[in-house]
C-alpha cells in the first residue's frame, strides 16, 4: 500500500463515488438523490486528492485544499473529503490518509487544519484521536 497524489485518470474514478461518499459522510443528512455541493465552495486555493493504492487499485482517498481562517486571518489547510472503500475499512487506512494530509499541510507551513464532520459520523472519533477538537456547532430547525 502506498499513498501518493492521484493521477488525472484516477480523478473521474474518485468522483464517480461522489453521491455515495456524500450520503455516508453526512450520515444520511444528504442522500444520493440530493445535488452534490461543489467542493469549490470549501476552499480558495489548490486542492489535491491523495490516494491510497494497492497494486494500482484505489482503496481510499483524502481531498485536501487551502482555505482562509475567518477568525485568525491566515491561510488554513482543509480536509475536504476522506473516504475509504468499504472492503478496506477497519485496517487503519483512514488514519494513514489523514497522516499524509497533515504531513502535506505541515510541509506547506500551515498552523491550522480544519475539517467538517457530521454528528453521528464514526470518523469523528478518529479525528479526535488525531488531535482535532470541536470549534463550533452548526444547528438548524426545519419547518
Amino acid at each position: 500500500m502506498i499513498i501518493r497524489l492521484a493521477t488525472p485518470n484516477e480523478i473521474p474514478i474518485i468522483k464517480s463515488y461522489g453521491k455515495k461518499v456524500q450520503e455516508e459522510a453526512t450520515v444520511g443528512y444528504l442522500t444520493q438523490n440530493d445535488e452534490i455541493p461543489t467542493k469549490e465552495t470549501y476552499f480558495w486555493g489548490e486542492s489535491y486528492y491523495f490516494v491510497l493504492v494497492n497494486h494500482d487499485h484505489i482503496c481510499g482517498w483524502v481531498l485536501v485544499g487551502d482555505t482562509y481562517h475567518p477568525f485568525k486571518q491566515e491561510p488554513t489547510g482543509m480536509i475536504i473529503e476522506l473516504y475509504v472503500l468499504p472492503n478496506y475499512r477497519n485496517y487503519g487506512f483512514g488514519q494513514q490518509l489523514m497522516a499524509a494530509a497533515l504531513k502535506h499541510f505541515k510541509y506547506k507551513g500551515y498552523k491550522t487544519v480544519q475539517l467538517n464532520v457530521f454528528a453521528g459520523n464514526p470518523a469523528k472519533k478518529m479525528y479526535e484521536k488525531l488531535g482535532f477538537r470541536d470549534v463550533s456547532t452548526a444547528m438548524e430547525i426545519h419547518f
